[in-house]
Order: C-alpha cells, then sequence, then structure tokens
C-alpha cells in the first residue's frame, strides 16, 4: 500500500509539475487540466486514508491544499491545510508543512488576525528548533525553507531582530528564485492585512526588512 501511495503522489507531482509549467508558458487553460488531474488522483485517494500513516496523511492533505490553491480554491485550501495540520500536531510530526501554511492562508483570507494565530506560530517555532537540534536530524540545518519558516514565524511573532537572523540563513542557502517567492508572499501577507486593518500588520512591514537587510548583507 505505501508503494501504491507513493506511485500515486509521483504521479501528482508530475502533473503539478506540468501545470506550473505551462502556467509559466501563460497557457492557463492546460495548467488548470493538469492541476485538476492531479486533485482528482488526490481526491481518489481520501477514502483509503485509514491505510496510511500519520506522515503520509499529512503530506496527501498538504499536497491536496496546494492543488486547491493553484485552482483559485481558498475556501477548501485552508480547510485541507487544517486538517493537515491537525494531524502533525497530535501525531507529534516534525513537518509544519499544514501548519505554516494554514496559518498564511487564514490570513489572507482575513479569517484571523495575527494576534489570534500566535499560539500556533509559537508551536511552530518549538517543532523547528527542536529539528535544528536534533543531531539525527542531520538534513534540517541545509532546508533553506526550514530557516525562512522561522523568519516567517518570527517576524509574524513580531521579533524582528530574530527574523533577520534567519533569513540570512535561509539566503545563504536559497537562490534568488527563492528569496523572491518569499519576499512576495510576505508583500501579500502585508496587503491583506493592512487591507485588514490588523493592528500587528507593522509586524509584517518590518519582518520584510529584516529579510531586505539579510539578502543585501
Amino acid at each position: 500500500m505505501k508503494e501504491d501511495l507513493q506511485t500515486t503522489l509521483r504521479a501528482i507531482a508530475s502533473l503539478r509539475k506540468e501545470g506550473d509549467g505551462m502556467m509559466k508558458l501563460k497557457r492557463d487553460e492546460i495548467a488548470r487540466e493538469k492541476w485538476t488531474q492531479a486533485l482528482g488522483k488526490a481526491e481518489s485517494l481520501i477514502p483509503r486514508l485509514h491505510e496510511f500513516d500519520a506522515k503520509d496523511r499529512a503530506e496527501l492533505y498538504g499536497v491536496r491544499a496546494g492543488l486547491f490553491k493553484r485552482l483559485g480554491d481558498d475556501t477548501n485550501a485552508l480547510e485541507s491545510y487544517k486538517t493537515g495540520a491537525r494531524i502533525e500536531t497530535e501525531k507529534g510530526l516534525k513537518s509544519t508543512y499544514n501548519r505554516m501554511n494554514e496559518i498564511r492562508a487564514a490570513l489572507l483570507l482575513n479569517t484571523a488576525a495575527i494576534k489570534d494565530l500566535e499560539p500556533g506560530l509559537v508551536e511552530i517555532f518549538t517543532v523547528l528548533v527542536a529539528r535544528l537540534a536534533d543531531p539525527k536530524d542531520t538534513e534540517a540545518s541545509s532546508d533553506g525553507w526550514l530557516w525562512a519558516d522561522l523568519g516567517d514565524v518570527s517576524t509574524l511573532l513580531g521579533k524582528s531582530a530574530d527574523a533577520e537572523k534567519y533569513y540570512r540563513a535561509f539566503v545563504q542557502i536559497a537562490g534568488g528564485n527563492e528569496t523572491r517567492i518569499t519576499r512576495d508572499a510576505l508583500n501579500l501577507l502585508l496587503k491583506r492585512a493592512t487591507d485588514a486593518n490588523d493592528p500587528d500588520a507593522n509586524r509584517i512591514s518590518a519582518g520584510l526588512d529584516a529579510l531586505a537587510k539579510a539578502t543585501n548583507s
């Protein structure tokens, strides 16, 4: 069953990548077709969740959410991230992918204020720092996105000095494209928070400044 799951996940990843490629070529209709096919394969696995372990279930919900997001269905994306995040928390998983994206999606949809999300942010921060401190987790320190997430978490917690430190580690590992993705995501979060009159929107502005300093240092 594990092999069957991984085969399907690889097929989903291939279709998603093809769709992303078509979108870059501005062939939107073909991109949506590829993403829709990928989502159909992900949905086909949902009735079989009981066959998979917690890590695989969380991964599937994260993949599913990403496809909903690509197709413009932000509400279902958030719900899928929430389900994956709950699995990550309840099962004590090292992955924080769903938890981090649940927070981002909630802010983008204005279903929560930054202050409301602080307990979840602290939880993510604790898990990521524990990964870095675990001598058995040999890949953590070289994972650029882990450092980016630490920067984003620190940003949203209002700790811009810490954010700069983590973003600097991220920039040293990541390329220019990854840095741009992170900056664009923060800019979008800032716009949504500002539009929603979130009193803590200035935390994101400070985080953008921290990322700029880390990039230019």
